[in-house]
């Protein structure tokens, strides 16, 4: 009887239905979409991480350094299960020629470290995600520049220097557990041992890659503080195993976030329209409401006759977005997943998906219920004798229409808007939600692209930075490139400013390492979100993070 009557009313109704069921299918599209999307990177992330065995702590540092010191330091550390340290020879753009290119590729704002594969851990993969092994004169390059420069296997790659130039034939293309997403501005070329001899008499610039495999459960934080209080190489920034998957992640995590934030207002409407269209049905059929109650029919199953079909169309919309999701997701992942490979298993992709589809219906069926509950405060004899449900609110004072001065039209609207305010929240809230939709992201888009974005994120508004470490090898080079900078006509102004990494102790009195930043911060001022720069000693800005 209740199948009958669903679909009688379905096709009574077929427009207002439509949009429902239209609303319930986008909003489990983008829901299951976004929940498969993140499943599929995160269990891609994983699978790539574990192939290529990722360190759990790196300390890069350049200079020459003793590495009986540091096997030493491994040794007394009992979370410590294995250790290396890699030299990579560093190269910027302009020493670089990609394939057929006539010009270096002095755009780019990379450093390229030439590395030789490692044995035990932190191994270079290829499009396999099989450790890579490259002959005297061959060349791994990264996955980002095949897709940048268009290269192909057999291409070659050229490094060009004052000291010399070197050739390589392109024989695989890598992917990296540290250095794999474009965000990250750094990029590990493998050459092999004896190549990288030659490399490091060309290049002038050297690092050592100082690398750690800890146990389980080993507080990479507390080992890295460790290292540093054990005054060991450390002429270079730090990395734990948790950056690492977090860079992985949010390169192409934000598309994620879009998925879910839209299918989360697109719910939210689709509630309130669902919770409207229940009323509206109730007011419609007030007077058989009346004889139903009338004759006895039981609250249950009345309200299974008006919650049968919004509950019937939330199943078919959210089976049909699991569906288009389970589809949707492989695309949507298709260019990230080059830089990691496929996930070990779509299990993680079907479970995540199947969970928001599941979740959704159970808002959507659960908003149902609570909306059709209005039908046990339908008198039968009210209904009888009225035959209508609403009308104005009690109370209000109601609006002559020889008082009105507006135009009729107008006059009109307001005084339903006043006399039934509660009708008008619907579309009200709908609209809101809408705008929100559209505005959110444009002006997301409009603030990362303003140039005086970068001041919120404590740098000043400039156009260039430079990085130049203080080693034992060259304590002075900062002055020298400041130096440098005074005596070029191009640039109009520059400013100085020095990091230290330093123990701050908070009002919780757990000690913490940080980086704290000083020096010429008037030159290029930062935002503040509250209060204003440090101007004595013994005071400190802090970031919002």
């Amino acid at each position: 009887m209740i199948r009958g009557l669903v679909a009688k009313d379905l096709r009574r109704g077929l427009g207002a239905n439509a949009v429902l069921f239209g609303f319930f299918f986008v909003t489990a599209l983008l829901a299951c979409g976004g929940a498969g999307t993140a499943a599929r990177l995160l269990g891609a992330t994983d699978s790539l991480f574990a192939a290529a065995a990722a360190p759990d702590a790196v300390q890069m540092s350049s200079g020459e350094i003793d590495e009986s010191q540091i096997a030493e330091f491994a040794a007394s550390r009992p979370e410590v299960e294995d250790y290396l340290v890699s030299k990579a020879a560093i190269a910027t753009g302009d020493a670089l020629w990609f394939g057929d290119a006539t010009q270096a590729d002095s755009s780019s704002v990379m450093e390229y470290y030439f590395v030789t594969q490692n044995s035990s851990f932190d191994r270079l993969l290829g499009l396999d995600n099989k450790p890579v092994q490259v002959a005297p004169g061959q060349i791994g390059v990264p996955i980002y520049d095949m897709l940048r420069h268009g290269l192909r296997t057999g291409d070659r790659l050229r490094v060009k220097t004052p000291a010399g130039e070197m050739s390589f034939a392109i024989t695989s293309f890598l992917r990296d557990a540290q250095m794999n997403p474009a965000m990250i501005s750094s990029k590990r070329l493998l050459v092999a041992p004896a190549d990288l001899g030659r490399l490091s008499e060309l290049l002038a610039q050297s690092e050592h890659l100082i690398e750690f495999r800890l146990s389980p459960g080993a507080s990479t934080a507390a080992f890295l503080d460790a290292y540093r209080e054990a005054g060991l190489p450390q002429a270079g920034p730090s990395v734990d195993a948790g950056l690492l998957r977090a860079a992985a992640f949010l390169s192409d995590g934000l598309v994620v976030a879009v998925l879910l934030l839209a299918s989360l207002l697109l719910l939210i409407i689709g509630v309130i329209c669902l919770r409207f269209a229940v009323v509206s049905a109730i007011a419609a059929s007030y007077r058989e409401l009346g004889v139903l109650r009338a004759i006895g029919a039981p609250l249950g199953f009345i309200r299974r006759v008006f919650s049968a079909k919004y509950i019937a169309l939330a199943a078919a919309g959210c089976l049909l977005g699991w569906s288009g999701a389970l589809v949707l997701a492989p695309s949507l992942t298709q260019d990230a997943l080059l830089y990691t490979g496929e996930p070990a298993s779509p299990v993680g992709m079907l479970i995540a998906a199947s969970g928001a589809g599941a979740g959704l219906f159970t808002v959507v069926a659960a908003s149902c219920w609570l909306a059709v509950r209005a039908v046990g405060k339908v008198s039968a004899t009210q209904a009888l004798r009225d035959g209508m449900i609403g009308g104005a609110q009690p109370g209000r004072r109601r609006w002559p229409l020889s008082s009105g001065r507006s135009p009729v039209t107008w006059y009109l609207g307001l005084r339903d808007l006043h006399l039934r305010p509660q009708a008008y929240l619907v579309p009200l809230a709908v609209f809101a939600i809408a705008a929100f939709l559209l505005i959110v992201p444009v002006n997301f888009l409009a603030t990362a692209n303003s140039p005086t974005f970068v001041q919120y994120m404590g740098i000043g508004l400039s156009e260039v930075r430079l990085d130049a470490p203080v080693n034992g090898d060259n304590p002075e080079l900062p002055s020298q490139v400041m130096a440098r900078i005074a005596g070029d006509p191009d640039i109009g102004r520059a400013a100085q400013t020095t990091v230290y990494r330093c123990a701050l102790l908070p009002a919780t009195g757990q000690a913490t390492t940080s980086l704290v930043e000083t020096g010429d911060f008037e030159t290029f001022p930062v935002a503040y979100l509250e209060g204003r720069a440090p101007a004595a000693r013994g005071e400190l800005a802090l970031s919002r993070i």
